[in-house]
């Protein structure tokens, strides 16, 4: 943003430290401004000028600007604020049913999103039904995976989650978005017809489909327990058996 001084400047200048926090809100609310020009010109601060870090995390290995926006973040509740709008907006689905309109819905997204983060690092690989090549299943945490989505050659995604963020890769992979999972009704039979359908369309144009709900246990097996019945004419319990041959535990 054109300015009279800088940033750094702005920020340096107010003599409260409300007035100080205000003019940086505002300023990163400018639509110009970047986080490189954050560090920059953060970068140009004396050292007496950076707040100091108190904590028992260890930031010694840290890169010398990795260490400035952590000490800004400890420093800064709103900073903090703004990293919590981050992750539960790269996670969690804001229409979602599981917290929408609850009490505490942030601090629920959060949890959800924090889970993901975790299921990311523990559960992160796609999981081919033994014997059909096309057929994946997986947690959220193989959903927001890219790298494991390309290896496995994944083009295409039914995202079963209630609370997961869907079209997390849009540009990259087809996406059927039906959160609302199944249940014992009308609208539930025509969402999973719908999804079994999608997956015929996948395989009949040569395609990999990852069927995913948050654990990848519940909703995403039995929409491929549903196209195993319609398509090769298979029982639940068949069906079932098979999917837990390589996902243990489907339900």
């Amino acid at each position: 943003p054109e300015a009279d001084f800088t940033l750094a400047e702005k920020v340096k200048s107010p003599k409260s430290e409300e007035d100080r926090m205000e003019l940086l809100r505002a300023s990163i609310g400018e639509s110009t401004l970047t986080l490189d020009d954050i560090i920059k010109e953060s970068a140009e601060w004396d050292e007496s000028e950076i707040p100091n870090f108190e904590s028992t995390i260890d930031i010694s290995q840290l890169s010398d600007t990795d260490k400035l926006l952590f000490t800004f973040l400890a420093k800064y509740p709103f900073a903090r604020d703004f990293v919590v709008e981050l992750v539960i907006d790269d996670y969690t689905n804001p229409e979602s049913s599981a917290y929408q309109g609850a009490a505490g819905e942030v601090y629920s997204r959060l949890d959800y999103a924090l889970e993901a983060m975790e299921l990311y690092e523990v559960d992160y690989e796609p999981v081919m039904i033994k014997g059909h090549p096309f057929l994946y299943v997986g947690s959220v945490g193989a959903s927001f995976t890219y790298g494991s989505l390309i290896k496995a050659g994944i083009t295409h995604i039914v995202d079963l989650s209630t609370a997961a963020k869907c079209n997390q890769f849009k540009d990259d992979f087809e996406y059927l978005c039906l959160e609302d999972g199944f249940h014992n009704d009308d609208k539930s039979l025509e969402r999973l017809d719908n999804g079994v359908e999608f997956v015929e369309h996948v395989r009949k144009k040569g395609g990999k489909v990852l069927s995913h709900d948050w654990y990848g246990t519940t909703n995403s097996c039995t929409l491929l327990v549903g196209w195993l019945m319609k398509y090769e004419g298979m029982g639940v319990k068949e069906g079932t058996a098979l999917i837990q041959k390589t996902r243990p535990m489907a339900q």
